[in-house]
């Protein structure tokens, strides 16, 4: 596995060998990326329905062209590790969870631009529950590292 993890203002694709998936490679936007924290708040940041594996990527994707904001294609390579995910049971084969967020999606696609505004990390509601210090080569005490545990309700539709 490769991918340059390296700071950029512009948001980046750093993977596309090696993803199972069947996507446009000029067009696609997802996996793994790198946004800066100002381009994040841009756009609004993710959705807050969605939940399991599904097209919050796309729709990120979606929201950086709505605002005009292309993306560096750095286009790693990467191998995913074996683990359960709510989202597929097999390659290409939805699962229950997998389907009813890839229909929202589907859905929000004719109102895309407008529903930025409504939904995303500035309408984000949750309670905090827990803060941990995080330990950064073994030491606990490194400032600003933390594990927040949130809970933000059941997902909306």
């Amino acid at each position: 596995m490769w991918a340059d993890y390296s700071w950029s203002a512009k948001p980046a694709r750093l993977i596309w060998h090696g993803l199972p998936l069947n996507e446009d490679r000029k067009n696609f936007f997802g996996a793994v990326e790198l946004l800066d924290n100002a381009v994040f708040a841009k756009v609004n940041g993710f959705r807050n329905c969605y939940w399991g594996w599904g097209p919050e990527d796309l729709e990120l994707g979606y929201r950086l062209r709505i605002r005009n904001i292309d993306f560096e294609r750095r286009d790693g390579t990467y191998i995913s590790l074996a683990h359960k995910h709510a989202g597929f049971y097999s390659p290409n084969v939805l699962t229950e969870e997998g389907n009813r967020t890839n229909l929202l999606f589907v859905k929000r696609q004719a109102n895309m631009r407008e529903l930025i505004e409504k939904d995303g990390v500035s309408t984000l509601e949750y309670k905090l529950v827990d803060k941990k210090p995080i330990a950064v080569d073994g030491d606990p005490t490194v400032d600003n590292v933390w594990h927040y545990m949130v809970d933000v309700g059941a997902p909306d539709t």
